[in-house]
This record gives C-alpha cells, sequence and structure tokens, in this order.
C-alpha cells in the first residue's frame, strides 16, 4: 500500500510474527466464545505494537500503518457498515423481520419446510443489509427460537441462518467484499453483481434442497406465533429495494445508502411504524441522546474498528520485503490460466483463514490479484467474481470465525438446559458456502462460465 519498505531487525521472515500472533489470538476468542468484534480489539492492538518493535525504522512504520489505516477504500467500507447497519435496525424495530417469519409460520409448515424459509429470508435480510453479521443478530434469534420450537435440526437451522447470510455477504450490491472486489478489480459494482447471480444461485437452490431434505421432520407444530401482524410493516421492503435497485444502476453506494436510510424513514413515519421518540430522543438529565439512528450505527462500529485496526497490521506486512519474496515465489509456479484462476481461489481463502476477515483479505490480495489477471488476461469481473465467492467459503465455516461465533452463540442462548452447540459442526452445516467453495474450484479449474463474465465488462 506504499512504495517505502519497511526493513526488519534480524530477519524479514520477523515481520510474520505480528501475523502469527494474530491468528493465534482470532482462534482462541472465537473458539472460546468471543462476543463480537470488540474482542479483537486489544489482540490487533498487541500486534501493532510488536510489529513497531520489530521495524527499525519507527517514523517510516507509523506513516505506512496511518496511510493503509486512511486507504479512500477503507473509508468506502465503513460508511457502508455504519448505514447498512442502520437499514438493518429499521427492518428490525419496524416490525418486517417479525411480519415474514409470521406470515410464514401461518402456513404451517416445520421441519424441512421451515428451514428452506429460514434460508430465503436469512438471504432477503443479507442481500437487504449486505452484512453477515449483521444478517446473523437481526433473525438469528428470532427464526432459531421458532425453528427449535417447530423440531427443526439444530445444526441444520443454524447452518441456513449461516448460509443466508454467506448468500447476502457474497451477492448483495451493499457487501463490503462485493464492494471490495469490484473496486480492487476496477469493474463496475452494478455488473459484478448480475454476473455473479448465476454463481450464487448455483450455490443457493442445491442448498434449498438439502435444507428441506435434512432439516427435520414437521412433528412438532405447537409453536404459537403472533396473530397480529403488522402488514404495513412489508412497505419498509421499499428501503432495501431502493438501494439494490440505485447500485445496480451503478449509482454511488453512499448516496444509494442515503436514499434507502430516507426511504425507512419515510416509510416509518407515515405508516406509524415507530414512535418519534424511537427515531430520536433526548435525556437532558443523563446527558444523552437516544436514536434508531444511533443504534444502527453502533453495530457498525465493532466492524470498523476491527477492520481499521487490521488493514493498519495488513499494510505492515504489505510494506516488508517478505511479502514481495512470498508473492514472487508463488507467481512463478503459475504458467496456465486455470493455474492463476486456482491460485486466486485458494490464495484467497488461505489469507482469509489468516485474517478471519474477508473483506480486509480481499482489499490486501486485491492488487496481487489484479496483477495475475492481467497477465494471464483473465476477465477483471471473472477475477472479481472469484475474489468474492472465495472471500463467502470459509469465513462463514470455520469455528473461529466471528458470523460462526455469533450463530452458535446465539443458538446456545435459546437452547439452554445445559446443552450447546459446537461451533465447528455448525459450520460444517452451511451448506451455501460449502457449494461456493466447490463451484469456485470448479470453474477455475474448467474455465466454465468465462465467457458468460467477459459480456457484463
Amino acid at each position: 500500500m506504499a512504495e517505502k519498505k519497511i526493513e526488519i531487525y534480524y530477519s524479514e521472515w520477523l515481520a510474520l510474527i505480528p501475523l502469527l500472533l494474530f491468528v493465534v489470538g482470532a482462534m482462541y476468542l472465537g473458539l472460546s466464545g468471543s462476543p463480537d468484534e470488540k474482542g479483537f480489539w486489544p489482540i490487533i492492538s498487541v500486534c501493532l505494537i510488536i510489529a513497531l518493535l520489530l521495524s527499525k525504522d519507527k517514523e517510516i512504520f507509523s506513516n505506512i500503518v496511518i496511510q493503509g489505516m486512511s486507504e479512500k477504500l477503507v473509508m468506502i467500507m465503513i460508511t457502508a457498515w455504519l448505514f447498512s447497519s442502520t437499514i438493518g435496525v429499521f427492518l428490525r424495530e419496524t416490525g418486517l423481520v417479525d411480519t415474514i417469519v409470521n406470515l410464514y409460520l401461518s402456513t404451517g409448515l416445520g421441519g424441512g419446510f421451515f428451514v428452506v424459509g429460514v434460508f430465503i429470508i436469512s438471504a432477503f435480510v443479507g442481500t437487504s443489509t449486505g452484512t453477515a453479521v449483521g444478517t446473523v443478530l437481526i433473525v438469528g434469534p428470532v427464526l432459531f427460537k421458532a425453528g427449535n420450537s417447530l423440531g427443526c435440526d439444530s445444526y441444520f437451522l443454524i447452518g441456513a441462518i449461516l448460509s443466508g447470510a454467506a448468500f447476502g455477504d457474497d451477492f448483495s450490491p451493499l457487501s463490503d467484499t462485493t464492494i471490495a472486489s469490484a473496486t480492487t478489480q476496477e469493474v463496475n459494482i452494478g455488473n459484478s453483481v448480475k454476473s455473479r447471480l448465476k454463481y450464487a444461485l448455483a450455490a443457493a437452490i442445491p442448498s434449498l434442497f438439502i435444507f428441506l431434505i435434512f432439516g427435520g421432520n414437521n412433528s412438532n407444530t405447537n409453536y404459537q406465533h403472533n396473530t397480529a401482524i403488522n402488514y404495513y410493516s412489508l412497505f419498509m421492503l421499499l428501503s432495501p429495494l431502493v438501494v439494490i435497485y440505485l447500485c445496480l444502476k451503478g449509482k454511488n453506494i453512499l448516496s444509494s445508502l442515503l436514499l434507502g436510510i430516507f426511504t425507512a424513514l419515510l416509510v416509518s413515519v407515515v405508516f406509524q411504524l415507530l414512535p418519534l421518540s424511537k427515531i430520536f430522543s433526548l435525556d437532558p438529565l443523563n446527558f444523552s441522546a437516544t436514536s434508531i439512528f444511533i443504534d444502527g450505527m453502533e453495530k457498525g462500529i465493532g466492524i470498523s474498528i476491527f477492520s481499521i485496526l487490521l488493514i493498519g497490521l495488513v499494510s505492515f506486512i504489505l510494506s516488508t520485503s517478505i511479502v514481495t519474496i512470498i508473492i514472487e515465489k508463488i507467481s512463478s509456479l503459475i504458467k496456465i490460466k486455470s493455474f492463476a484462476e486456482l491460485l486466486i481461489v485458494f490464495f484467497t481463502v488461505a489469507v482469509n483463514t489468516l485474517l478471519a476477515h474477508n473483506t480486509i483479505t480481499i482489499m490486501s490480495i486485491g492488487s496481487f490479484v489484479k496483477n495475475i489477471s492481467d497477465r494471464f488476461n483473465i476477465n477483471r469481473i471473472r477475477a472479481a467474481n472469484l475474489l468474492d465467492i472465495s472471500g463467502n467459503t470459509v469465513m462463514h465455516i470455520f469455528p473461529y470465525m466471528i458470523t460462526v461465533v455469533l450463530a452458535a452463540s446465539i443458538a446456545n442462548q435459546e437452547i439452554g438446559d445445559g446443552q450447546t452447540l459446537n461451533p465447528f459442526i455448525a459450520g460444517l452445516h452451511n451448506v451455501h458456502s460449502l457449494l461456493l467453495f466447490l463451484i469456485a474450484v470448479i470453474v477455475s479449474s474448467t474455465g466454465f462460465w468465462r465467457k458468460s463474465d467477459e459480456k457484463f465488462m
């Protein structure tokens, strides 16, 4: 991310120590049930301190880290997290999610049929908000409680929630990974999303059948849903639809999100879905303010600070000579286009495994992928697609990843009675992400859909 190189004491290979420490810390936090992204803050801070001590020139280190943290793409990501989280809170607080769930429950379908519904609802919310973590937090408590009462298989139930979240993270034009993959490969976000539909559906359709077959029986239908359905809350669908439409038309992500929030605010006021005090109110005695906007943005703060700190650490590593050595060795092994595409897939998965953050992974290796794509004449839309779908595989499967940790935590709070879901097994029930990985390997090794992707350039 910077032209200057950071020189390391004793050996350039020591630059990997802060990264390895972060990996160990991330795994420990995840497997111990870290509640949210805030648990990563002290770990990365310590890693940055070690990186500073390893650097010969502290001034160069500081400039490079700050430059990485202040990259334009980082600010775009933070904007997306803050405002998409706000839209997500609007959808929840106005009762849209509850209304959709209650409408589905009114059909009397349980077991595998309900798990299919969980996947569809989660995918819709994920596409509407563009955030996997937000999706799990918004729909997880409601859907798992209902599905657990209807006799659904607990692991496939949580797998359906993770699958829907992964679907949205991969396909939504609001998704941070969509924005990062399109931006680093210098392609239009709308065209990138349109071309990715076939990949998303290729994983989603088989997932539906798997959830239907293995999601559980329909023997328990005692769950009493709320019959007081507020159909006016369905008008809140206009908010995400406005944002998605504008993004697909190539409009700026900031203006799209702001117009989406404006739509949500307008609908909630016109149909009296929220009291004015919920939208904004002051508490002079405690010198504080409460607002749905504050609630929404607070949900984006954790991931934002986590990302800023992590990109700082990544900037340090990328500015050492060790990265150049590794990239040159990897590049020398590639001889044909199929190997180049496979490298994009497996390199993305490997780096994501280390960084535990798919967006930062894509931002970190985006330049490398673009160079490989140009060298082997790989269509940039295709490169963006391979980056994005690969970035939404292990990120939502491995037990120490934040979405898996949150999903398992929500499930365990609901189950109670001393029973717990194993995060490792829960992640392996994320059928959609598993299929995305399989699809990424197949299309990259065979060249399938190359011509189809080229049509969107």
